[in-house]
């Protein structure tokens, strides 16, 4: 800690006021009585290792049917891996690969058709704000499609923002893995993180094998989208319950699903390397 807090104890029980002076004398910096407050509810966290509401909370946005996405993508280059998953009474998840630009254009055209037959429901994202959506308007710009990104703009919820503006967890992060490793939420996926996923994309864009090896590590990238959506529906549900003052029940909770599908939209290789190519889409449940 610094200004003469020790820890989380000694800020915690702080006048806020008189914090405020310390930061001044000893940084130079000019910060609120408001941020010291957002400081105190995180130290009573961490202190009661427990979720806190914050003052002024915000009601919880996310009704109980919508639509959770995530993407993967080289930023300002291509979103390879376009993931979602409907929460509602016909639960179902979907997840476009595409290896070019041509290939993320239709991907996207087909990702705007799946939502214009789920009106009126939000598209959730965890820091989609900052994240995602940049990357959708880039990759609607290459495509021509710039309409499409405005009507999905209309219908986003960054479940994010909410939760750092009304939530303090007994964390120093809240990252989507660090939120879902909190609430007891496994993932399955042995890829540890973006970085390493865009790693092995770059691999699998390298390799001009077609057989298993190409295929294990596009089924990887695919689970560990398939992971990120999965925490998102995971986190979302917990955290409609800490917002009603319900207790942290930790584990995961989602139903089953009534099908996955998955759309490989791949350039087909050249001549030579045809052999155990192939470009389809499946479904299973």
């Amino acid at each position: 800690m610094t200004s003469g807090y020790e820890g989380w104890g000694d800020l915690l029980y702080a006048e806020p006021a008189v914090v405020c002076s310390k930061v001044r004398a000893t940084t130079g910096q000019t910060i609120a009585v408001s941020q010291v407050a957002r400081w105190q509810e995180h130290a009573l966290s961490y202190e009661a290792g427990v979720p806190v509401v914050r003052q002024g909370a915000g009601p919880f946005p996310v009704p109980s049917e919508y639509v959770a996405l995530d993407l993967e993508y080289e930023p300002a280059q291509l979103v390879w891996i376009m993931g979602l998953r409907v929460v509602g009474p016909e639960p179902r998840a979907l997840y476009w690969l595409a290896d070019t630009p041509v290939r993320e254009a239709e991907a996207l055209g087909e990702l705007d058709d799946v939502l214009r037959s789920l009106p009126g429901l939000p598209l959730v994202t965890w820091n989609g704000q900052a994240a995602d959506f940049p990357e959708l308007r880039r990759a609607a710009c290459r495509a021509g499609l710039e309409a499409i990104c405005g009507s999905l703009e209309e219908r986003h919820v960054d479940l994010y923002r909410w939760a750092d503006a009304s939530l303090a967890l007994p964390i120093s992060s809240i990252g989507l893995k660090e939120v879902s490793l909190y609430l007891g939420v496994t993932r399955n996926a042995d890829v540890g993180s973006g970085f390493e996923a865009l790693s092995m994309w770059k691999e699998y864009q390298r390799s001009r094998s077609v057989g298993r090896p190409k295929t294990a590590l596009r089924d990887r990238l695919l689970d560990y989208n398939r992971d990120d959506v999965d925490s998102l529906v995971e986190v979302t549900e917990h955290l409609r319950d800490l917002s009603a003052g319900s207790p942290l029940r930790p584990g995961r909770r989602l139903g089953p699903l009534g099908g996955v599908e998955v759309r490989l939209l791949e350039t087909p290789p050249a001549r030579n390397e045809r052999r155990g190519f192939f470009r389809r889409a499946f479904r299973f449940a």
